[in-house]
């Protein structure tokens, strides 16, 4: 079962989905970043979900792209989504820009964040398709090239 680890100030906004997600996810939150750095480094999660005003506050001066880094540290196949108000959609491609996954808008709905999930699994799928099938065309050609080295 996949884990989900929620970073938001206001806990009541993933009340409405936890229950349907519990269902496909282990759903555990924290309400700072301090505290999520701390259980994710105790704990595995594939997905984290952040709420953007943490994120603003952990940044500071700085800027997204150290704060997103510091979870691939703790776990290097983490999954970023940036929870954003409607509003701050320009600041949330910024962030996506700067090493985030995706970006979901605000209200919260389960089946919204199924598909943003469901996105990024499949394109981590298909990135690691790629990989492998470049792999094996090097090696192919690595082979051939030897091959004709031995002819000579």
């Amino acid at each position: 079962m996949k884990k989900i680890h929620f970073i938001l100030e206001n806990t009541e906004l993933i009340a409405s989905v936890k229950t349907s997600l519990n269902k496909t996810y282990l759903i555990d939150y924290s309400t700072n970043m301090i505290e999520a750095l701390q259980f994710l480094s105790a704990n595995r999660s594939e997905f984290v979900f952040i709420d953007i005003k943490v994120l603003q506050q952990a940044a500071g001066d700085s800027n997204y792209k150290a704060v997103l880094q510091t979870f691939g540290l703790l776990s290097p196949n983490i999954n970023i989504v940036v929870m954003v108000e409607p509003k701050d959609l320009k600041e949330a491609i910024k962030i996506v820009n700067e090493g985030a996954d995706s970006y979901l808008t605000y209200p919260l709905v389960s089946d919204e964040i199924q598909l943003v999930i469901n996105s990024i699994l499949e394109h981590t799928r298909a990135e690691s398709e790629l990989d492998y099938f470049r792999e094996q065309s090097g090696r192919k050609l690595s082979l051939i090239s030897c091959r004709q080295r031995a002819r000579l």
